[in-house]
């Protein structure tokens, strides 16, 4: 059943926010069918078309190594690659490290841009691009978080339309996030707090629900249903002290005899 009826100038705004704008007559056929048969087709969309899926296969990137004189024009092969083989290219030794860091990063750029401009889920691109922003990850951080970063977007990608829950582990277990917020080096008598404090300040709760002068969580006062109405210091505590589990086999130090 058709929606209320649209102007073309606010199928332009809708199409503009929910998604990367109008393509040539695509207001206009908003306007005339409303929003709503819109807004169900949209969701219904998950993850590439057949036609986007194509151009990004066919995709090429110009790179040029050191003291070669062309570039070579080269797929998105980092993609596509498993996590545990893009992490692999840290071992690799300069320069040749410093390009297979930079691919991950512009391949993933590009693909970025292409499905933005190109793709028919364009609520779902949007949706992506607006976890990327909440649960966020600075791919400055070090070339570990850069070469984890095309395994973090797979991770939103599955979920930026589904259940907040699953969403939430896939980043907590998202090896860019335990690299950037420390949690790979975090252990069972010295846990490291970064990521229970962002899960709770930025991820979830809130800054508003944090009651820092409260002594305890029995302080906190309690919502309609009897159950804490935020989070003191002890929860980011203890939190990080159940998040020394989830780690990275990377190489880092478990104690003086294990790695």
């Amino acid at each position: 059943m058709a929606g209320p009826a649209l102007s073309v100038e606010a199928a332009r705004l809708v199409l503009g926010r929910a998604g990367y704008g109008a393509a040539p007559g695509q207001a206009e056929a908003l306007a005339a069918s409303g929003l709503a048969p819109w807004v169900r087709a949209q969701l219904a969309l998950r993850g590439d078309d057949a036609a986007t899926a194509a151009g990004l296969a066919a995709l090429r990137l110009p790179v040029r190594v050191p003291g070669q004189a062309a570039e070579d024009m080269l797929p998105l092969a980092r993609l596509t690659a498993p996590q545990e083989e893009n992490y692999a290219l840290l071992t690799l030794a300069n320069p040749a490290l410093s390009i297979a860091v930079e691919r991950v990063r512009l391949d993933l750029q590009a693909a970025t841009v292409f499905r933005k401009v190109h793709s028919q889920a364009q609520l779902y691109e949007r949706m992506v691009e607006f976890w990327h922003d909440h649960f966020s990850v600075d791919a400055a951080a070090g070339s570990s978080v850069r070469v984890s970063m095309v395994e973090h977007d797979r991770r939103l990608r599955a979920h930026a339309l589904g259940d907040f829950r699953q969403l939430l582990e896939a980043v907590a277990t998202s090896p860019a996030m335990l690299l950037y917020l420390n949690n790979n080096t975090s252990r069972a008598g010295a846990p490291n707090e970064n990521y229970a404090r962002e899960l709770l300040e930025l991820h979830t709760l809130g800054q508003p629900a944090y009651f820092g002068g409260a002594r305890s969580n029995a302080q906190v006062p309690r919502d309609r249903d009897g159950l804490p109405a935020g989070y003191v210091d002890a929860d980011v505590w203890e939190a990080a002290r159940a998040f020394t589990g989830w780690a990275m086999a990377a190489g880092q130090g478990v104690d003086r005899g294990r790695r």
